[in-house]
């Protein structure tokens, strides 16, 4: 395992120190996971279990990925937060649930959604920030339309973040194991290329050898977002 740090700008005090909700036990930490297009929220639930075990509070947020198009998403996540009723959380994102999050800090930066809440830690799982150069190569494809549905466009361009809004974490795999492998150029996960997953405003950036799917079920990718949230 590799990672790389970068040194960024200072970070605001409403998106530093815990992501913390008051419960009767103590405090604990709510998390938000989201998963990529083709899956819905029981793929998650290895991740969840683990989180849970070392002491935070995970929640999936399951959507429709391919059959409802990107900002809303965005929003359906937007209200999904605010019906925790928690002030401060972080997140998961796995994939093009990585995008959503994006989008949600975007549009909070922004000022263009209402939202009470502090975003603390921002963990993205092989999420295509730059976007998948394998989505532009194929998008020609009929069978591809049709398979990323209204996914495509965000999957294409990706999504990006001011600098300095949160505290941003990438865990890009490089086990090249997936549908993509046999288009993609370089190292990658089978699905997203490496280079797909690098951005400026990123403060960690961990390599793991592992695939797409595996970022969801490897142990060890489990420790780093551990010892990110903590």
């Amino acid at each position: 395992m590799q990672f790389w740090f970068q040194d960024g700008a200072r970070r605001p005090q409403s998106f530093i120190g815990s992501s913390v909700s008051q419960e009767e036990g103590g405090i604990i930490k709510k998390v938000i996971l989201l998963h990529g297009i083709w899956t819905s929220g029981w793929i998650l639930y290895l991740l969840r279990y683990r989180l849970k075990r070392a002491g935070l509070d995970p929640v999936i947020f399951s959507y429709p990925s391919i059959s409802r198009p990107f900002h809303d998403n965005v929003r359906d996540l937007a209200r999904f937060v605010r019906d925790t009723g928690v002030k401060k959380v972080s997140f998961i994102g796995h994939s093009y649930g990585g995008l959503l999050v994006c989008g949600l800090l975007r549009t909070m930066t922004e000022g263009s959604m209402d939202l009470d809440l502090s975003i603390e830690r921002c963990i993205f799982m092989g999420t295509p920030l730059q976007g998948s150069s394998l989505a532009r190569r194929l998008s020609g494809s009929f069978i591809v339309r049709m398979l990323t549905g209204k996914s495509l466009s965000a999957l294409k361009t990706g999504c990006s973040i001011p600098a300095g809004s949160v505290y941003a974490v990438m865990v890009a795999g490089t086990m090249n194991l997936g549908l993509g492998m046999f288009f993609m150029n370089g190292p990658g996960d089978g699905m997203v290329a490496l280079e797909d997953t690098k951005a400026p405003w990123l403060d960690r950036f961990f390599v793991v050898k592992t695939s797409h799917l595996g970022l969801l079920l490897s142990e060890k990718v489990s420790r780093i977002c551990v010892k990110c949230l903590l």
